[in-house]
């Protein structure tokens, strides 16, 4: 058989996949993503030798966005559906009924995809920070057992890659995976001890799950002025302006 692979090799087709990707985001989510143009990432790539490379770790990204959006938008659906905020709806146990049950099981699936799938994509941003501001250690980064660590101490010598973003990244990649991954991939897990309860979402650290989310959007809405601005080094001042906030998302519990 022969050895078949998907690419997009013109800018047509780059914007008619954006233009797809968009309207199933709109029409699945009603939220738009406020991803780095693919099209304008495409026109950026054709200038570079290492090019189809850099655009692929561009589109892996986007689409492992698209991915943990959909996941979270199903998870607050069907909460909101099945498991409201009134007092009622936070009574007896999962066994009680299939409306519980099936309601639980289904949070429970997104949560587990989500976790998994989001501590991943941050070594596929790091990645694609290393393709384009240091694209010779890219290969040792793609080839190293902790990614996280390799990225962190490579890119403390990239001056586009400020110190306050490497901080930020080193903070919720450490809680999310003493939290999350680390219990989800290696032990028993944690979700199903917390997701399976019949009690407010507010009330244990699966709520976390949406601070981590927020933290991911507003690293990409950075990456995105990286990419798409002019101005000198956008990244910094973009991650410098989410700092100054007076609570980091993910602290919520």
């Amino acid at each position: 058989m022969m050895d078949r692979k998907f690419s997009l090799s013109s800018r047509e087709q780059v914007a008619r996949f954006e233009e797809l990707a968009n309207s199933y985001l709109l029409t699945r989510t009603r939220v738009p993503l406020a991803y780095p143009s693919l099209v304008s990432f495409f026109d950026y790539c054709t200038t570079r030798s290492d090019g189809s490379k850099l655009f692929a770790a561009a589109l892996d990204v986007f689409l492992n966005y698209v991915a943990l959006h959909m996941e979270m938008s199903s998870l607050g659906g069907t909460w909101n559906d099945n498991f409201s905020i009134t007092a009622e709806s936070q009574k007896g146990s999962i066994l009680d009924s299939e409306h519980n049950f099936f309601g639980k099981l289904d949070l429970l699936r997104h949560q587990s995809s989500f976790v998994l799938r989001y501590r991943a994509i941050w070594e596929k941003i790091f990645g694609l920070l290393l393709l384009i501001y240091a694209p010779q250690m890219y290969e040792v980064f793609s080839g190293a057992k902790r990614k996280t660590s390799r990225f962190l101490t490579y890119a403390k010598d990239i001056k586009e890659i400020p110190a306050n973003f490497c901080a930020l990244s080193r903070e919720v990649t450490t809680r999310f995976d003493q939290t999350f991954r680390t219990p989800e991939s290696h032990g028993t897990g944690s979700l199903r001890k917390w997701t399976l309860l019949m009690e407010a979402m507010d009330q244990n650290p699966q709520m976390q799950l949406i601070g981590y989310w927020n933290v991911l959007n507003e690293s990409v809405r950075c990456l995105k002025l990286a990419i798409d601005a002019s101005s000198p080094n956008p990244l910094e001042a973009a991650v410098a302006n989410y700092l100054r906030k007076p609570k980091q998302p993910h602290d919520s519990a």
